[in-house]
């Protein structure tokens, strides 16, 4: 339970600072109107999913982590964007291969492209940090 509270404390924080503060999804896409879309019309769908993306993310490369025992804070964090990298690319190519639809995630995979990986690598790679810290000082 007390890991649940830390990846929401940790997820939320991130989300909060990388998108609403410092608004970095919409500089980097360069499509504001989508990312406004996404998190302000669409926020409580949107988030949610988000989420659960994320926890998945992570899920996914904390058993990379720990099946190779990969003790390096760098590693770790190299291991978080690899998978984060591989799996936001790997629905990007997906979308890209199907026609632009009225879905949003087609017409966001459409308009921004493989750009999409940097942001959730920023997103990724905050929040298993914070959760990571979190880990040391409870």
């Amino acid at each position: 339970m007390k890991t649940l509270v830390q990846f929401i404390l940790s997820f939320s924080v991130v989300l909060y600072i990388v998108t609403f503060v410092l608004r970095i999804p919409q500089t980097i896409s360069k499509s504001p109107s989508l990312v406004d879309e996404y998190y302000l019309k669409n926020f409580a769908t949107s988030v949610p999913l988000d989420f659960l993306l994320v926890f998945i993310y992570l899920q996914i490369a904390m058993y990379i982590i720990d099946t190779f025992h990969v003790y390096s804070f760098i590693y770790r964090n190299l291991v978080v964007a690899g998978t984060t990298a591989c799996l936001t690319g790997g629905f990007c190519f997906y979308f890209l291969q199907s026609p632009l639809t009225s879905n949003f995630f087609s017409r966001w995979f459409h308009k921004v492209g493989y750009v999409s990986i940097i942001y959730d690598i920023i997103l990724l790679v905050g929040t298993y940090n914070i959760l990571n810290h979190l880990h040391y000082i409870t």
